[in-house]
């Protein structure tokens, strides 16, 4: 029998500012309810408010009860909680996977719109074996082998797995010695569902001689190989790749042709996820690696092959409908960023060939303004680089790192002497953590100035 400490659970956390909003998922299993229990009392000592989310799917008798013990025994713990109801009409085919979508597009959404930037899940190392034969069976390439992240981010959410290095009989264990009441799902043993298959399965091949430490080293080291490829993948983007402000990407032909396989898949794959909401395939990604040297789709998508670039845009027929935009307003269509002056609708409507050196099934994507009388305005715009906006809101108080704890965590006001010590920290993010990273030296500026006056008066 292996307890969980405190101590030992203190050390899976991350470092929050204080007063910050975290939100835990809770089922009503032991995973969520033990997680549940550490999470409230870390956050009691580091002064960060909790709030419980628990999902009633609707799809089975007891949901309603199981809900209502959860909201219970938050209540004994006093702690907030809420519950989160999955309406409309339920699938019946693939109702695990369309089930798992629909709590994370709640939770998220509750996160987003109470200014919640952590969201704590229950998955434990037992999920991760799980989902890396899961995912074996399915032939997934090495980023899926690599399993479940700790930290993951989703829709600008952290997802943070504290309990990813700890077994399910070390979770129940310490949930036994606690006390604590929990529900069991009865969709856990039905083996309708691959993973409930799977867990079942596992038993056997730990018989025959195979270990939860070999797979989680095995699945670190494809992790640590991921990372290479990420890294080369970066290197290549950001000498052979540019995003445009009419919103089409170009990648560098002659570059392309001589890099590794997978590098050009982790680029197209990057480049495919920039312009489309889709989860890019990764059997299609390999068939247009065997082909790309004709045009190609793929996710919505069109790869334009050119004698020196491959022009990759969304297709004409996917774009945004036409939209009437508002003035002084900034309004998102598709993933442009708009802001006019004056009423006028925009669509994807390239009528004519208008830009030499682009293909015009390039430019039939294009965006286009036209006034309430249908005549064409000429207008300036620019594409919303969503991942350089994502990763600078991540990082931008990377800097307190390099901060006193005890200067931060003071609960009185600064004196002179340590507000000009705080306020060194845009700085000392930007330049001694961040700039010597090259992958993400466009985001330098908005860490270094993200605490400027508008009116560039200073701090």
């Amino acid at each position: 029998m292996s307890i969980i400490t405190d101590t030992q659970f203190e050390r899976e956390m991350p470092t929050l500012k204080s007063k910050s909003r975290i939100a835990v998922a809770v089922s009503g299993g032991v995973d969520s309810l033990l997680l549940s229990y550490f999470v409230i009392n870390w956050a009691k000592k580091v002064n960060v408010y909790v709030t419980g989310l628990t999902v009633n799917h609707g799809l089975r008798k007891e949901a309603k009860a199981e809900v209502q013990s959860v909201l219970n025994q938050f209540k004994l713990w006093n702690t907030p909680c809420e519950c989160l109801m999955w309406t409309g009409k339920k699938p019946i085919a693939r109702i695990e996977e369309k089930a798992r979508e629909a709590r994370y597009n709640l939770l998220l959404d509750y996160c987003k719109k109470n200014d919640i930037q952590y969201l704590f899940l229950a998955h434990h190392q037992n999920d991760q074996i799980e989902t890396f034969f899961a995912r074996l069976s399915h032939s997934s390439g090495i980023k899926g082998l690599g399993g479940i992240k700790k930290t993951a981010y989703r829709q600008g959410i952290c997802l943070y797995r504290p309990l990813l290095s700890i077994s399910k009989q070390d979770i129940l264990d310490t949930a036994q010695r606690l006390k604590l009441s929990w529900s069991e799902d009865s969709m856990n043993k039905d083996t309708r569902f691959e993973r409930v298959r799977w867990r079942q399965f596992l038993p056997k091949m730990y018989k025959n001689g195979l270990s939860a430490t070999a797979i989680q080293k095995s699945m670190k080291r494809l992790e640590r190989a991921q990372e290479a490829l990420d890294f080369y993948v970066e290197k290549f983007w950001q000498e052979n790749v540019k995003i445009h402000s009419l919103g089409y990407i170009t990648v560098n032909k002659q570059g392309f042709s001589v890099i590794p396989s997978e590098i050009q898949i982790g680029v197209l794959q990057k480049a495919l996820n920039l312009l489309s909401d889709k989860q890019v395939n990764l059997d299609a990604l390999e068939r247009v690696i065997e082909n790309i040297s004709k045009n190609i789709t793929i996710n919505d998508c069109l790869i334009c092959v050119t004698k020196k670039q491959f022009f990759i845009c969304k297709e004409f027929s996917k774009m945004p409908a036409k939209k009437l935009l508002a003035p002084n307003i900034e309004h998102i269509w598709g993933n442009f960023a708009v802001e006019t002056k004056i009423p006028l609708y925009i669509q994807a409507d390239s009528a004519e060939n208008r830009y030499k050196g682009i293909p015009y099934l390039v430019q039939k994507s294009f965006p286009s303004f036209k006034d309430k009388k249908g005549l064409e305005i000429s207008f300036n715009f620019d594409y919303k680089e969503i991942d350089k906006l994502k990763i600078a809101t991540l990082l931008y108080d990377i800097g307190n790192t390099m901060m006193p704890k005890d200067l931060l965590k003071k609960p009185a006001p600064l004196n002179n002497q340590e507000q000009i010590e705080i306020q060194k920290h845009p700085i000392l993010g930007a330049q001694e953590i961040l700039k010597p990273i090259d992958s993400i030296s466009n985001i330098i500026p908005i860490i270094e100035h993200h605490h400027e006056n508008w009116d560039g008066s200073g701090y």
